[in-house]
């Protein structure tokens, strides 16, 4: 197997002056917990329990999700982001959990919208996750906290990595504060908690993780254990849903972060203190994984992967050649532009306009900002544009009137 290199910078508690070990100190890795549940659904399709393709209502038994449209909800559409839920925010972390109510009592309580038919647009839903987790424990007759100690962290020796929320006794002590960084000082915060555990609640070490990208960068295989048969892992990461052929395209659980022409898969998380990213390069043999246990830190975390990746893995392929179009032709592309992740029914669908990409022309450009940051696009088709410094690439669309679609 690949070697590995660890490094802990910084304080897990600031307090004790305690440093961040990369063997001990567990971080809170948030949405990286997904890759758990996606490799659980695909072990019960192996086993034949679970069917891609299956209405995921003839699974649940405690609810149903309601026909709104004819076109049922799948295990394909969940694990593509695609199944046409609006995003929810309330709730997503609180400070205690409701012992009290099991996984199916809080997925009907916390129900989303549905807003559009599956597998017609990708929008990212913590929610769906956590449908696919459920199906896992109907399917296995566990509880997916115990599912995956048994069937994932176990076979590959990842022994510090828990969805215990908080985590056990044995692990509390090695476990990082999450800080906000204000008037000069750090400031502890109270343990987050994800009432949908598999969706964000993980807590794990730099050394698991490590672990866990050698088996997926050997088809889930480590020290004779596979997680999974190896084509069903390659399933995985072909793609599965396009918005368009010249972007990145939705796979089947994880996400592809493909950057300077070489592929990557992996997946990002977020909780409100820590910012984290793994990242696999299949054809380089080579993975990353790196999380900050302080607010604020996200745009850190992304420019870090492309940095490392600009270092180590430049682009070899020369930049595509840009296209001349008229004025006129790109300033059809001005406008704000909406995430399409967004509340269609809580008062939060406000900051969904307040968080929008803004697109102007300027000098044979389009201009760029989004949270915070400006980049610059070229034509290189009529609705495709690369980063003026790179290869990376969006994609417009056009409504059924013919118009470029935003707000």
């Amino acid at each position: 197997f690949p070697s590995h290199d660890t490094a802990g910078y910084g304080y897990a508690n600031v307090a004790l002056e305690m440093a961040v070990d990369p063997d001990s100190t567990l971080f809170r890795i948030a949405s990286i917990s997904k890759l758990f549940v996606w490799i659980g659904v695909m072990q019960m399709v192996e086993q034949g329990r679970l069917d891609l393709d299956r209405d995921i209502n003839e699974y649940l038994e405690a609810f149903q999700i309601p026909a709104t449209f004819p076109e049922p909800i799948t295990l394909r559409s969940l694990m593509t982001h695609t199944p046409g839920f609006e995003d929810r925010i309330y709730k997503l972390f609180v400070r205690n959990l409701d012992e009290k109510s099991s996984l199916a009592e809080v997925l009907e309580n916390a129900m989303p919208k549905r807003v559009r038919p599956p597998l017609v647009q990708a929008s990212y839903s913590n929610y769906g996750t956590g449908i696919a987790q459920h199906l896992v424990e109907l399917a296995s007759g566990l509880p997916f906290i115990e599912y995956a100690e048994r069937y994932i962290f176990s076979p590959l020796g990842m022994y510090n990595t828990t969805l215990l929320q908080p985590v056990p006794d044995n692990l509390h002590p090695f476990l990082s504060h999450g800080y906000a960084f204000s008037n000069g000082r750090f400031r502890p915060l109270p343990f987050e908690f994800v009432p949908l555990q598999g969706s964000g609640g993980a807590s794990t070490t730099a050394a698991d993780m490590a672990k866990f990208m050698k088996a997926l960068l050997n088809k889930t295989c480590l020290n004779g254990n596979c997680l999974l048969d190896s084509l069903t892992f390659q399933q995985m990461l072909r793609p599965a849903f396009f918005h368009s052929e010249k972007v990145n395209p939705a796979l089947l659980g994880f996400i592809d972060m493909s950057t300077n022409n070489r592929k990557i898969v992996g997946h990002g998380g977020n909780t409100f203190q820590f910012h984290s990213i793994l990242a696999i390069m299949p054809n380089e043999n080579t993975g990353f994984f790196f999380s900050f246990n302080t607010s604020g830190a996200g745009r850190h975390a992304r420019r870090t992967l492309q940095h490392l990746t600009d270092q180590f893995f430049p682009d070899t392929v020369p930049l595509y050649t840009p296209i001349q179009l008229p004025d006129d032709y790109l300033r059809k592309f001005e406008g704000t532009y909406r995430v399409n992740r967004f509340s269609h029914t809580e008062l939060f669908k406000i900051s969904s306009v307040e968080n929008a990409a803004r697109v102007t022309l300027e000098n044979d450009t389009l201009r760029l900002t989004l949270a915070g940051e400006t980049s610059r696009w070229v034509p290189i088709d009529s609705l495709i544009f690369r980063n003026i410094d790179n290869n990376n690439t969006i994609a417009f669309s056009k409504n059924d009137r013919g118009k470029v679609q935003n707000l």
